[in-house]
């Protein structure tokens, strides 16, 4: 449903489509934790699904439209820390405060149904995205009539958007699930660095996230100041784009490091180090594709956002079966050298549609 939800928001009012989400995952909720057969708890489940995705899959269109350009890549950074602060306190307040699974799951339900009502009645439907350039004459209009996903499917910073998030993912499962047998079996390093790693990792992506947004946000407002309005979009994600390729060419120089400079001779403050610039080039670089998949057509804002959504399937496909093959033909310093590689084509492809920006090639229409 993460497609079908993506078109039905640039067609129908986001402020409905996520508060009609969320309530229907609470009422599911609550029909699941009433239930006693499992025809019913598959009914509910279902119902859920289509209301987190509903809901969930609209959390980056809602904060675009009521954002300012200049605070959204702030406004995503809170909202990421908030999704990662939720799956850390969950599981305390599920272990210590609920006897029961199904107490869990009414006031889990009551308190979704809450904020649903509060976002019905509170929230406005935000700032246009439209294009800037309204003559009813115009190539643009012309382009809208006849339907602009052609267009958009050739759009160059849709595919950049596409092929960055990729690789963050790709490269921040590949680590978390894989990182600990390279380090043990063919490095021979103490299983400790392995924990130390994954844990600076996530202390890292805290850090990048807060890093990249203030530059991000920083960046975009003076781009503003001085953009042509007809071409606004564009100017901002041209202001972001030197953001994205730094934290890619910070991933090449780590993921370089992971392969041949790390061994059984590498001090903690080194691992740790290491780990933390992942992390942060890992987070920094979700949060950068999450905004500017924002404004690469935004009034197809929730399309772009259901394709980028699908790069989260393809990596989790990716980092079973064909890397765990991979590795073991190749050996994991192999998986992580392949890594590197795709670090580089991907910094290239970066600085290539950067340079198109630069020679006008690029147009907002």
């Amino acid at each position: 449903m993460t497609f079908p939800a993506g078109i039905l928001s640039d067609k129908l009012p986001v402020k409905y489509l996520f508060t009609l989400g969320i309530i229907a995952s609470g009422t599911s909720s609550l029909i699941f934790s009433l239930s006693s057969t499992y025809n019913y708890y598959a009914i509910a489940w279902f119902i859920h699904g289509l209301g987190m995705t509903c809901s969930f899959g609209m959390i980056p269109k809602l904060a675009m439209l009521v954002s300012d350009p200049g605070q959204m890549a702030t406004s995503m950074s809170v909202i990421m820390t908030a999704i990662n602060a939720a799956g850390i306190i969950n599981p305390v307040l599920n272990s210590t405060l609920f006897e029961s699974w199904r107490m869990n799951m009414v006031v889990y339900a009551c308190a979704l149904m809450t904020i649903g009502l509060i976002c019905l009645t509170k929230l406005g439907h935000g700032r246009k995205t439209g294009r800037v350039n309204k003559k009813k004459n115009d190539q643009a209009t012309v382009a809208k009539d006849q339907g602009i996903k052609p267009a958009l499917v050739k759009n160059p910073m849709l595919w950049l958007c596409v092929n960055s998030q990729s690789l963050s993912i790709m490269i921040t499962m590949i680590l978390g699930a894989w990182v600990g047998l390279y380090f043990t079996n063919e490095l021979n390093m103490d299983p400790y660095m392995s924990t130390l790693f994954t844990s600076m990792m996530n202390f890292g992506a805290v850090f990048g996230r807060i890093a990249t947004a203030k530059a991000l946000d920083h960046l975009v407002v003076k781009a503003k100041n001085k953009a042509n309005q007809n071409k606004l979009p564009y100017n901002l994600i041209k202001a972001r784009l030197p953001v994205m390729i730094g934290l890619t060419l910070l991933l090449t120089w780590c993921m370089h490091l992971i392969s041949v400079g790390l061994g059984t001779e590498s001090s903690t403050w080194f691992v740790a180090l290491v780990a933390i610039g992942v992390g942060a080039a890992t987070a920094g670089t979700m949060l950068s594709v999450s905004v500017c998949i924002m404004e690469v057509d935004p009034s197809n804002a929730g399309l772009c956002q259901s394709i980028i959504q699908f790069t989260i399937i393809g990596a989790d496909i990716i980092n079973g079966l064909p890397v765990s093959m991979f590795a073991g033909a190749y050996g994991w310093q192999a998986v992580f050298i392949m890594a590197e590689i795709m670090c580089v084509l991907v910094a290239g492809y970066q600085i290539f549609v950067l340079r198109l920006f630069g020679l006008n090639k690029v147009k907002s229409e």
